[in-house]
């Protein structure tokens, strides 16, 4: 590091801010040290991605709001009663 190799030869590190402040460091008061770590990471992807639109709830909607049950029953002299015997149910 820079400031490591600054700090051992003067004694001191100016460090610049991004504001543009300059702050003096002294050796005292920094210690560096390098060490190895091993990171574990345990990372999960799902098998199945279900995004949720709403889409099921709209062709419910749909279905429900086109399908119809006409109940009825032809009697023999042509009128029509309900029945649950000849019930037909379609869409619209």
């Amino acid at each position: 590091l820079d400031a490591e190799k600054t700090l051992a030869s003067t004694g001191l590190f100016n460090l610049k801010l991004s504001t543009g402040e300059t702050y003096a460091i002294k050796r005292e008061f920094v210690s560096f040290e390098s060490a190895e770590r091993k990171v574990t990471e345990e990372s999960f992807v799902p098998s199945v991605i279900e995004p949720s639109f709403g889409l099921g709830r709209i062709l419910y909607a749909i279905w429900e709001h086109t399908f119809n049950i006409d109940s009825f029953r032809a009697r023999a002299d042509g009128k029509r009663t309900d029945s649950d015997e000849n019930e037909r149910r379609y869409f619209s």
